[in-house]
């Protein structure tokens, strides 16, 4: 095949070619074979085989699907969107987040696939797991599925002594032969994997989280002083004397956004958006800065928070509690009675915020007309913000406005021991509304500032679906027995709030959410799909996410009449760091919550009590009903043996399922009571019987 006068020939010619005997013959279709499974040479569309050329070739990241088969995501722009399906067979020792280079065969129903031919670069080489005694060999079972089912220990790091089922960090090493199972080296270990801590301590091994901070961030921090002095107070405006407040959730401790709302001559509102003046305190080029952009932002784990910033500054310095003069950063916006937007402006400031109200606190007001904790002057100037950002959200909901889902919020309240005490979920609050109002406002003035004044600005961007993803929302929503076929956002906030009457708002959302874009941080101006915005920034939290700082660093040298301290490449560079480390944050806080209420059903599940459990239908699969927890939004299959022991089939609307003996019919959204009879938590899956 190498010869350069070869032409692909089939297997029968290649035998009479080479000159195989008829008893060789199987051991030639194995040779041939394995050499297709290697990548050595190819099988092309027409039955003939070839030595691979790079034209056949792709380069791309490499996604592991739990059950072993995977996708590689094409580097090449033309091709963008046709993922190359790798069977399991055809991996050649790859692992999740891997660069490969794949050969592409003749596409099928479910599209092109291939087979991995090299790696060209890893993408994951630590992970976490669980320590396992088989036979004479130390194993470990990773957390995550995806950098293999089981992986041999190679060694210990010094100082370590193995013990089953303790949690330990890892580093991934490559199988010494292909095929061979891969190995590890333990480099940490965690403790007993049940113990109090241990499981959040993996997670942020995972993700590369941690609440410390280096010795020269320390340093630097030792060295930030309390106080203002009268010369930093005297370059700002001084707002000290005005009625500011936050709102913020109870329990939290760093405020960086407070509010204030006055009338003018003619009749108009002015909002002030106050924020906490990080860049104040944060300089470029210093060890802070720098962990901070490492970092890009905090992340808000079950039990934890793992800060952008150091203490110091989040929860003190930065932080705009009551009856302390703060630095903040303001934004000034005009708004007419009905919510129109007509002029803003920006400026460095100095406040006294006059009170520290709770989103409980405001709503308990918005509701009753009176609360406890709230001053007569404070609740007067909150009946009016209540009034001025209803009239701003209809505005933005009107016509073709923004995506106006509400996905409820689960929260899980812990024991000291780390076992969840109480599972809460809530629904959005009007409160939380008032001050998200507010803050759309303030970024959305600072992204036209940026446009204005033609310099490089961060923005953040959302981008509308693509034909192939709206083509892909509607077959979801078929899946779940909706044929109306979405074509914008009125479209999407009809479709939700039909559903939401037929008990199955949810699963739809869920639907549409999976067949959106993610928002994502941009050197380049673009429309914000879901808000409905042509330019939107982030400003409004700098105390937490690296682009708002960023954002305020152009702003002041925009106020200054100087040079901006980011050049366009600059802004790009950092905005796919940011929009990268914002997704890590987002995944392990996601995981740490999955991880507890796993731990909880199984818990419950061995204490030996018969639990029922509300819930609904939200889909059907081939061996089951896919049922979701009222409580916690945990979904789990009950298999359809369970159910009368009849088969069932799914009709053509996908909405229902029938037993073909007794048909007993299952309907998208009905409820049932229900029973955990199986936990996996390694998979982090649960299967559920009918209670009766």
């Amino acid at each position: 095949m190498e010869d350069p006068d070869y032409r692909p020939l089939k297997r029968a010619e290649l035998e009479r070619q080479v000159g195989i005997h008829k008893r060789e013959g199987k051991a030639f279709r194995t040779t041939l074979r394995n050499l297709v499974k290697s990548g050595e040479i190819v099988q092309l569309r027409n039955n003939t085989y070839a030595m691979p050329f790079e034209e056949l070739f792709v380069t791309g990241t490499l996604s592991v699907h739990l059950n072993g088969f995977g996708f590689v995501a094409r580097e090449d722009v033309e091709d963008e969107g046709e993922d190359i399906f790798i069977p399991r067979s055809g991996m050649k020792g790859a692992r999740h987040g891997d660069k490969v280079k794949v050969t592409v065969n003749e596409a099928n129903e479910r599209g092109p696939d291939g087979m991995v031919v090299d790696i060209l670069e890893r993408g994951v080489t630590t992970s976490v797991g669980t320590l396992l005694r088989r036979g004479k060999n130390w194993i470990i079972l990773p957390d995550d599925p995806r950098v293999g089912r089981s992986l041999r220990v190679k060694k210990f790091a010094e100082g370590i002594k193995p013990i089953k089922n303790h949690k330990v960090a890892l580093e991934l090493h490559d199988a010494a032969a292909q095929g061979a199972a891969p190995t590890a080296i333990v480099t940490e270990d965690f403790g007993p994997a049940g113990a109090s801590g241990v499981d959040m301590q993996s997670i942020m091994h995972r993700y590369g989280l941690s609440q410390k901070f280096p010795k020269a961030v320390d340093k630097q921090i030792e060295r930030v002083r309390a106080g203002l002095s009268n010369k930093v107070i005297g370059e700002r405006e001084d707002l000290r004397s005005w009625l500011i407040y936050t709102i913020d959730p109870a329990s939290a401790k760093d405020h960086d956004d407070a509010l204030s709302l006055t009338k003018n001559e003619d009749g108009n509102y002015e909002l002030g958006i106050h924020i906490a003046d990080v860049a104040h305190y944060v300089q470029p080029g210093t060890p802070l800065d720098d962990e901070a952009i490492r970092r890009g932002n905090s992340a808000y784990l079950v039990d934890r928070v793992v800060p952008m910033l150091p203490n110091k500054l989040t929860t003190d310095l930065c932080s705009l509690v009551p009856h302390k003069d703060r630095l903040t950063h303001t934004v000034m916006i005009e708004l007419t009675p009905s919510g129109k937007m007509v002029s803003y402006d920006t400026f460095p400031s100095v406040i006294h915020s006059k009170a520290k109200i709770s989103y409980t606190q405001a709503q308990a007001f918005f509701d009753e007309g009176t609360t406890k904790g709230i001053t007569k002057k404070v609740q007067t100037n909150l009946r009016e913000l209540l009034k001025i950002t209803r009239a701003v959200r209809k505005k933005r909901m009107g016509g073709n406005g923004g995506i106006n889902f509400h996905v409820p919020e689960i929260r899980c309240e812990l024991r000291k021991d780390g076992t969840i005490k109480q599972i809460v979920k809530r629904m959005p609050m009007e409160a939380y509304q008032v001050v998200e109002e507010c803050m759309l406002l303030a970024n959305k003035a600072v992204a036209r500032y940026f446009v204005a004044s033609e310099v490089p600005g961060i923005f953040r961007i959302h981008e509308e679906p693509s034909e192939e993803q709206w083509e892909e929302m509607a077959a979801a929503l078929a899946g779940l027995g909706i044929d109306d076929i979405p074509e914008s956002r009125k479209d999407l906030n009809r479709i939700v709030k039909e559903q939401e009457k037929n008990g199955v708002g949810h699963p739809v959302t869920i639907a549409i959410l999976r067949n959106l874009n993610r928002a994502m941080y941009s050197e380049r101006l673009a429309e914000h799909f879901g808000l409905a915005f042509d330019e939107y920034s982030h400003f409004t939290s700098p105390i937490r996410r690296y682009p708002d700082l960023i954002a305020h660093r152009i702003l002041k040298a925009l106020e200054k009449n100087e040079a901006t301290p980011y050049k366009k490449k600059d802004i790009a560079q950092m905005s796919l760091h940011c929009s990268q480390t914002e997704q890590n944050a987002e995944e392990a806080e996601i995981e740490s919550v999955q991880t507890k209420l796993i731990a909880h059903y199984e818990k419950r599940l061995f204490s030996g009590e018969a639990d029922v459990y509300p819930a609904k239908i939200v889909s059907f699969k081939n061996r089951g009903l896919i049922v979701e927890l009222d409580e916690s939004m945990m979904r789990g299959m009950i298999p359809y043996p369970s159910l009368s022991g009849d088969y069932f089939m799914i009709d053509d609307s996908k909405t229902k399922a029938v037993g073909k003996r007794t048909r007993q019919t299952f309907t998208l959204g009905d409820k049932m009571d229900v029973m955990i009879v199986k936990v996996d938590t390694q998979a982090r899956q649960i299967e559920f019987a009918p209670a009766e």
